[in-house]
């Protein structure tokens, strides 16, 4: 096995990347730029994006977009991967897609391995999804953790850790690492389209994320829909992303079907550098997720001195600060009462909390330089 001297090459085969948004490709593109600061070399395999080139190389990083299908993207990202991974001394990727695929260029070209664990979903699956999907899924996960070895696993929360333990992965091959949390961009914006009844509403409520399983969305309709008799002036803006698509189509049925659209008011994502522009006219954000594997979003939210609404879920204790207000569980008859809460000002006021990206980078290039010295 190739051992480098000072320089890595480093193929991150991926599911997602950016301009694709989420926490995971937030990660993703900060270590990779991070590295090549560092003098190293990263490739990254990974879906496309609309309107996105299908290669390119951004701030220093080699980028090769394959498919936006997801589940066909191992498949034509195959001899890619085959011809990237010749000459890298490290394979790298992140639940879940593309997981089998590193998995097997690592044994098929005898090189050091790592992954990246956001979370493990595990029964949240079956929430929101039909039994049949859910059962895929949570078997998918249970078989991929179980079967596919890797040399080196990396947690982004204590959280995520321990659930790492649960599945008997060995600790001397577990590190935990902290993603970092970056201030949001400040870009000043005077003009919102479609915002009125929002704006001119006496309770302003901001959702941001995707309608996936583990977000709690759903459940965080149903709280709006109990509060149009008693609270019918409380508004929901829901800067929302279009993927999974089932999950989108099943808010704007939701809100069709109980008449809500003077209490919910869809955004389609709004581009990152416009996000702060945004939250900052919310009186209260909520934060509705079963479960976060760490949630750089709630750690931006905690930033902005504007009470958030949470369940003590998955590692949102490790990361919130600032106006927190707790709730026993993601139920309805919860989530209503910390809208209440947030409306009469009740709420517990966590010291700020420090994620640093450049020690997050720091960590990861230690890991994978103690790889390569240890094979």
């Amino acid at each position: 096995m190739k051992k480098p001297q000072k320089k890595l090459k480093i193929l991150f085969i991926i599911d997602n990347y950016h301009p694709f948004i989420g926490g995971a490709e937030i990660l993703a593109q900060k270590v990779a730029e991070g590295l090549i600061k560092k003098n190293h070399d990263v490739t990254v395999i990974t879906s496309n994006v609309k309107n996105a080139d299908k290669f390119e190389t951004l701030n220093g990083v080699k980028i090769y977009r394959i498919t936006s299908n997801r589940y066909t993207l191992p498949l034509k990202a195959f001899f890619k991967s085959f011809k990237e991974s010749k000459d890298c001394h490290i394979i790298h990727t992140s639940t879940y897609s593309m997981l089998p695929l590193a998995w097997f260029f690592s044994k098929f070209r005898r090189k050091n391995s790592s992954i990246v664990v956001h979370e493990l979903l595990g029964k949240i699956w079956y929430m929101n999804m039909t039994k049949l999907s859910a059962f895929i899924h949570f078997n998918a996960e249970r078989f991929m953790i179980r079967f596919f070895k890797f040399n080196r696993y990396i947690a982004v929360s204590a959280f995520t850790l321990n659930q790492l333990k649960d599945k008997n992965i060995p600790e001397n091959k577990c590190s935990l690492i902290y993603n970092g949390i970056d201030a949001l961009p400040v870009k000043p914006k005077s003009e919102f389209e479609n915002l009125e009844l929002f704006l001119n509403s006496s309770h302003k409520l901001i959702f941001a994320g995707r309608p996936g399983p583990s977000k709690g969305v759903m459940t965080l309709l149903e709280s709006i829909k109990g509060l149009k008799e008693t609270n019918p002036d409380v508004h929901l803006l829901m800067l929302l992303g279009e993927e999974p698509r089932d999950g989108y189509q099943k808010v704007l049925t939701f809100i069709k079907k109980y008449n809500l659209e003077k209490m919910i008011t869809i955004q389609k994502q709004v581009p990152y550098q416009d996000l702060k522009a945004y939250l900052q006219l919310a009186d209260a954000f909520v934060l509705p997720s079963f479960q976060e594997g760490f949630g750089i979003l709630g750690g931006q939210l905690s930033t902005l001195d504007k009470p958030i609404i949470a369940a003590k879920n998955g590692a949102l204790p490790e990361v919130l600060s600032g106006k927190v207000i707790w709730i026993p569980s993601i139920e309805p008859e919860h989530i209503t009462k910390g809208i209440i809460d947030s409306i009469e000002g009740n709420f517990t006021t966590i010291p700020p909390k420090n994620f640093d990206w450049n020690s997050t980078i720091d960590k990861y290039e230690q890991i994978f330089m103690e790889m390569c010295n240890e094979s």
